[in-house]
């Protein structure tokens, strides 16, 4: 919808220039916040890029568009 945040698979293909930004963006204002830490998401989200075949599927649909 129009005026939502991305969510679910949509981080993959909407906005990837702040796609970290994103993902931390629910966590944002939560007393859950204070112990994210960007760098690590960064590495998970890079983990799973490669490993992950399901992920690697949205990566490439990403790159298509």
């Amino acid at each position: 919808m129009d005026g939502e945040w991305p969510k679910f698979a949509q981080l993959y293909v909407f906005d990837t220039a702040h796609e970290v930004a994103n993902r931390l963006l629910p966590f944002v204002g939560s007393s859950r916040s204070s112990s994210l830490d960007e760098d690590i998401v960064v590495d998970l989200l890079k983990m799973l890029d490669e490993t992950n075949e399901l992920a690697k599927l949205f990566c490439k649909a990403r790159d298509k568009t």
